[in-house]
């Protein structure tokens, strides 16, 4: 006879019967704790669906007070941070205009060094200053006042000024090569504030004191309501040197004043002014009642995790259990004891392997048992559906209203894009009057020339390229990065030239005729300066020229790529008209806020540019946007939950237990040979050890009841069989030697006996 190695001795021996064989036998399969059992993924999922429900009515449970709108705030936010950087980037680059006249002037003496300062007609007035004595060489223009100069001339001076007729001035200068300053001043004028619409625009220039020292409102009614905000204006001033910022004044009348303030300095390294902008708008506030209730879909999602938990510990939790309390027994030693029969397939199953091997060892017949037609794997998908309809139902309820887009919030967005193609017209048409200046100011000294177009290239960060052409279009004296512009006789005049209107990039550029009369000085304008400048208008921006063919942008977008939505051709035909104008239109992928401005004025608008600003209205901050953004929060979290229990169900309980009711089926078959491997320490895999057992009294007898015996090794192993030890008869025990042969004392003792001695 042989015998399966199971990793311990075996031994025969009649077994009976024995009281408490199943509380022995529970003793030696222990189950893996909490998280490893049965329970865990339905008790675990439905406390996680039950925070859920608690999360969801704090997030979907409308607010109780009354709030402007998010994108309100945020626009305004950023036209202070536009205007700010508006006024400080304008002084920044009056001072390197200065320095680029400074550095390559041919003019000897002071009067046309001036003379080529007040050419750019935004100079109020010009002077050479002697550095030590501070007496003005040469002037020109409004008189310089010496005495707002600081004391240390020698670096490069920005300061503002108090001018005759109570405008604000500002004071610019540089040094000169020779020991002598070139020093301007201009009008600091606050941007346009734009249309009004409603919104009671205003802007302040103020100081780090808190001084208000300049204004601008879009209308009388701003004009007004300014008074009412001076104490949030003062502590906006003094605030804003740290950084931007936002401030709110108390609700009136369902309005509400923003306060918002950013320093009016520019990214470049050196002098900056101490200022700062603060821009006011009235905005009307959202009511109470914002978005759908959250109690309704919380109470529903509670019920269904109740009702999952009760299905699944039905369908599978309580089945397995019982099945076990009755295997133990069973392999326990208790063969009379009849498996009852479970109420889920799966369970089924295996109770039948464990009932076939009970009756063979009983020696009786096996029980026939109910095919059970619930699937375990069925429940549990059943509740997973469940959860994954709620969150399709509640993002669908969500979505059922459209979202309305307050006048307010309109008007702030477009004047938002008036600002930007306004900062774009300013951006170009400096960029042209920079060159001019340069080109009157070289002559034909061409180191003159080199010198100024390599300090233009550091302190202009709008062009990407700056160089000279010939008659024949060969580009020389190269500044920056390779030209784009294709190889062809320059313009006879000055000006700002799109050259193409198709290809991969567009080239963009300004032009003027050097005084020899034979030569053209480019500036290339950098495509990624405009889309800097094109980001202060909300949403994707686009740059469109007069056949509506995009050519910046401050996103991704493809070169000349023709505008064909509706919406956007019949703003830019309106822009065109007159002031920029927005509105909400429809489109197929949803209404959408479009917002056209048209850039005009100068050079550039011979080209008829128009900035359009596109967002779409669902990804406006606006209440009724941020509560579907929480519905779809709190729907994504679900599906989470769900797939999470899911996966833990199936990979944790149902898949053994469907692997384990395969190998029950080969034992009702008849297979009693291949030997079933536990896998888990859990219930399923009490039931694997106690199907073992049973296979084992099956086919070698009642005597493998009533403890585990782990086989060794792995599935895949061959079973080995051994023979039975036979046990050997003992050996003769050695005799004592005779008188006549007695042996010296110790003599031998470790040597091994002969077998002549042995036998005497």
């Amino acid at each position: 006879m042989s015998f399966i190695r199971l990793g311990r001795p075996v031994r025969r021996e009649s077994v009976r019967a024995r009281s408490g064989g199943a509380a022995k036998l529970a003793e030696q399969v222990p189950e893996g704790g909490f998280l490893g059992s049965v329970r865990a993924p339905a008790t675990v999922v439905a406390a996680l669906f039950l925070i859920l429900a608690a999360l969801t009515v704090i997030l979907l449970e409308p607010h109780g007070e009354s709030r402007l709108p998010a994108a309100f705030r945020d626009s305004q936010q950023q036209f202070a941070v536009s205007a700010a950087r508006s006024i400080g980037v304008s002084a920044t680059r009056g001072l390197g205009d200065l320095r680029v006249l400074a550095a390559n002037s041919s003019a000897a003496k002071p009067d046309e060094l001036l003379d080529l300062v007040m050419d750019n007609r935004k100079w109020r007035g010009a002077a050479v200053v002697d550095r030590s004595t501070r007496a003005l060489l040469a002037t020109r223009g409004e008189q310089v006042p010496a005495q707002a100069l600081p004391t240390d001339l020698t670096r490069d001076v920005l300061t503002r000024i108090s001018e005759p007729n109570s405008e604000l001035g500002l004071l610019v200068g540089t040094p000169l090569p020779d020991g002598r300053v070139l020093v301007a001043t201009a009008t600091l004028r606050l941007p346009d504030p734009g249309p009004d619409g409603g919104l009671d625009q205003s802007l302040f220039l103020t100081t780090a004191a808190g001084e208000v020292i300049a204004t601008a409102h879009a209308s009388p009614d701003a004009a007004a309501m300014a008074p009412r905000v001076t104490p949030l204006v003062v502590e906006a001033a003094r605030a804003a040197p740290g950084g931007a910022g936002l401030l709110l004044a108390p609700v009136a009348d369902d309005a509400q004043q923003v306060v918002a303030y950013a320093p009016a300095a520019s990214a470049t390294d050196g002098p900056q002014l101490d200022l700062g902008v603060v821009a006011v708008a009235s905005g009307r506030v959202d009511g109470p009642t914002a978005g759908r209730s959250g109690w309704l879909p919380a109470a529903v999602l509670a019920v269904l995790a109740a009702l999952g938990l009760l299905a699944t510990r039905w369908a599978l939790t309580s089945p397995v259990h019982a099945l076990r309390d009755d295997a133990l027994r069973v392999a326990g030693g208790e063969v009379e004891h009849r498996v009852r029969t479970p109420r889920t397939a799966e369970t089924a199953r295996v109770a039948a392997g464990i009932e076939h091997c009970r009756a063979k060892v009983a020696g009786t017949a096996a029980r026939r048992m109910r095919r059970a037609r619930v699937s375990a794997l069925v429940v549990v998908l059943l509740t997973c559906v469940s959860t994954v309809l709620w969150a399709v139902l509640v993002v669908l309820a969500s979505r059922g209203d459209d979202t309305v887009v307050p006048e307010t919030v309109v008007s702030s967005l477009r004047n938002q894009t008036g600002r930007a193609a306004d900062t774009l017209r300013r951006s170009m048409n400096d960029g042209l009057a920079d060159l001019e200046t340069v080109a009157r100011a070289s002559g034909a000294n061409d180191k003159a020339l080199a010198t100024a177009l390599d300090r233009m290239s550091q302190d202009q960060v709008r062009y990407r390229s700056l160089y000279v052409v010939e008659r024949d279009g060969e580009p020389s004296m190269q500044v920056g990065r390779s030209p784009l512009r294709l190889r062809e006789r320059p313009p006879t005049s000055s000006g700002i030239r799109q050259q193409n209107s198709a290809g991969r990039v567009p080239v963009l550029f300004a032009h003027v005729p050097l005084p020899d009369g034979k030569r053209t000085l480019i500036g290339e304008f950098d495509l990624d300066h405009i889309g800097r400048v094109l980001d202060q208008a909300p949403g994707h921006v686009r740059l469109l020229d007069d056949d509506l063919r995009t050519i910046g942008a401050n996103e991704g977008y493809l070169a000349f790529e023709q505008a064909t939505e509706d919406g956007v051709r019949a703003g830019v035909d309106t822009a065109r008209r007159g002031d920029p104008t927005a509105a909400v239109t429809g489109a197929p992928g949803g209404q959408s806020l479009v917002a056209s401005a048209a850039v005009t004025g100068g050079e550039i608008g011979r080209l008829r540019w128009t900035v359009v600003s596109r967002s779409p209205v669902e990804e406006i901050a606006l209440a009724q946007n941020e509560h579907r953004q929480r519905t779809l929060l709190v729907a994504l979290l679900a599906l989470l939950i769900t797939g999470f229990g899911a996966g833990w169900h199936y990979f944790g309980v149902v898949r053994p237990l469907r692997r384990l009711a395969v190998s029950a089926d080969a034992v009702v078959e008849g297979d009693l040979d291949s030997v079933i491997y536990p896998q888990r320490h859990d219930a399923v895999g009490t039931l694997a050890f106690c199907l073992e057992i049973c296979r084992q009294a099956a086919t070698q007898g009642a005597g493998r009841l009533g403890e585990v015996r782990r086989p060794r090794g792995s599935a895949m192993d061959e079973t080995q069989y051994i023979r039975p030890i036979v046990d050997r008869a003992p050996e003769p025990a050695p005799r004592k030697p005779g008188p006549g042969r007695a042996r010296s004392k110790g003599a031998g003792k470790d040597r091994p006996k002969s077998r002549i001695e042995q036998r005497t």
